[in-house]
């Protein structure tokens, strides 16, 4: 099934791959991360979905049953919608980019009430790529505070309200702090899209009566102090982390038991969670599933079969376990090291691919926008699903291989690439050496050869 998705949208998406990424933005991850928000707004009345019980798990889980899995779909949606904007280069579409971002600002609020530290990893990695990979980094940062600035403020309103983020408290405080959500969540979300109208407005303004020679100055002088601020944050950082204890006090912190974590959480800010670094279960997990490898190395123990033996080795006093919580030694475990190679060249090579093709100089402003997007929200799976199982959901592992067809397979078209060369061309000659091709291709050129 999952390789089928992605054979099937590969040829489709050189010609379709905007309807391929809004499918899967519109179709697949927002209505999940909807029906999260309703979860907290609408506890009662819209079905709990988590683990435990509504009266002692604040986590939102949505459809997909299990809230890391939600808050990593929410990061793919997040990226895939601040990605979008920057598709759009008209005055016309300056709503569409406004929607766009109030869609983000959507997602990122989601994200939040997942409480899970691997979405949030999900989203930093993605955002990476995403960076990487924008022609114009800089309107891509602004399209990302816009629809990032309302979220937090959102997220700040919501921390003030005990029935969204702490358990346990009463059945009433949950319904009225969850119709309490209603107000600063439309109001982050008009926030965002009045926000989005007028930075759109100045991103215009600026290319239009601003020189290409001032713009390409201030461009300098902006990376300059950004590289700097990106110095003294990461020299700070080192100076913190040495100064709490460095590599010694975060092995311990990664190996503690997390029994106390989660007890405390249950008592207070569920945002608790995403300070922590605590792996310790994980760690025993991912212990099995190697020894098993090695164990069995070419083939391992067949596929759905971790359970057995993790239930044959588990430590005194656990629960047991269906999966190892990573793609890769789930891999490793059930079907031994030919599945674990085949997936990781794949997910390699639709990187390597998506990374050639957006920075191909015949690379257009708007299929680079969505090749950034794929190609981050694809980084966001594989960074969750590296520490969970999201492979098992296939809610998640679905937009994971449409994406990755368009990460894979928008390879700049034989049309294109003339036309951007002819357009160089025409810079370099001057507007009478396009005139003169102009009028060659009415006289016995393809169509595909004329500089359209």
């Amino acid at each position: 099934m999952y390789a089928g998705t992605f054979v099937l949208l590969l040829p489709a998406v050189a010609y379709w791959g905007s309807l391929v990424v809004d499918l899967t933005l519109f179709g697949a991850l927002l209505p999940p991360a909807i029906y999260g928000l309703l979860q907290k707004i609408l506890p009662t009345s819209v079905k709990y979905t988590g683990f435990n019980t509504l009266q002692t798990d604040p986590k939102a889980s949505s459809t997909v049953g299990y809230h890391p899995t939600f808050g990593m779909m929410c990061a793919m949606g997040a990226l895939l919608a601040i990605s979008r904007v920057g598709a759009f280069r008209s005055l016309r579409s300056i709503p569409l980019r406004a929607v766009f971002s109030a869609t983000g600002t959507v997602f990122l609020v989601a994200l939040y009430f997942s409480f899970s530290r691997g979405g949030m990893l999900a989203l930093a990695a993605g955002a990476v790529v995403f960076l990487v990979l924008s022609k114009h980094r800089f309107e891509a940062l602004g399209n990302a505070a816009v629809s990032g600035l309302p979220a937090l403020w959102v997220v700040s309103q919501a921390r003030e309200l005990s029935g969204l983020v702490s358990r346990p408290v009463s059945p009433q405080t949950i319904q009225s702090d969850g119709l309490a959500l209603v107000e600063p969540l439309l109001k982050g979300l008009l926030l965002a899209f009045a926000a989005q109208l007028l930075f759109s407005l100045l991103v215009f303004a600026v290319k239009k009566f601003v020189p290409e020679g001032v713009r390409r100055g201030v461009r300098l002088v902006a990376t300059v102090i950004t590289a700097c601020a990106v110095v003294v944050a990461l020299s700070y950082a080192a100076a913190t982390f040495q100064n709490a204890g460095g590599v010694v006090e975060l092995r311990e912190r990664i190996t503690a038991d997390p029994s106390e974590l989660e007890a405390g959480a249950q008592k207070e800010d569920q945002t608790q969670r995403l300070t922590s670094v605590s792996a310790a279960s994980r760690i025993a997990l991912w212990q099995i599933a190697w020894e098993n490898f090695r164990q069995h190395p070419l083939t391992g123990t067949g596929g759905d079969t971790y359970q057995l033996i993790y239930d044959q080795n588990r430590p005194a006093n656990s629960e047991s376990a269906l999966h190892p919580h990573s793609v890769w030694l789930s891999l490793l475990s059930d079907t031994g090291i030919f599945s674990f190679l085949a997936f990781a060249a794949f997910s390699v090579g639709c990187l390597c691919l998506a990374f050639y093709n957006a920075l191909s100089t015949t690379r257009t402003t708007r299929s680079r926008a969505l090749l950034a997007g794929s190609a981050a929200a694809v980084t966001a799976y594989l960074a969750s699903s590296t520490i969970d199982w999201n492979w098992y959901i296939p809610a998640s592992t679905l937009p994971f291989f449409a994406l990755a067809a368009v990460a894979a397979g928008t390879t700049p078209s034989r049309r294109e690439r003339n036309h951007n060369g002819a357009e160089n061309a025409g810079r370099r000659s001057g507007p009478n050496n396009i005139g003169s091709n102009a009028r060659r291709s009415r006289f016995g050129f393809t169509r595909s050869d004329s500089p359209r």
